[in-house]
């Protein structure tokens, strides 16, 4: 009875929107999360923070 009701394909077009959608929102957040920062990295400063110390220690 189903088959001939006609409502499951609306449910089947509703779950493939939304894994589409998901996918899309996926592809976002990983595009702007893989981009190299802007700012100085993590390692940087404290590469920075080392050479600072050292630099006061000596003097």
């Amino acid at each position: 009875m189903s088959l001939l009701d006609g409502n499951v394909t609306v449910d089947r077009h509703r779950f493939g929107n939304a894994i589409i959608a998901f996918s899309l929102g996926l592809a976002l957040f990983m595009t702007v999360a893989l981009q190299p920062a802007k700012d100085w990295s993590h390692d940087r400063l404290m590469l920075s923070t080392i050479v600072n110390l050292e630099r006061l220690n000596t003097r």
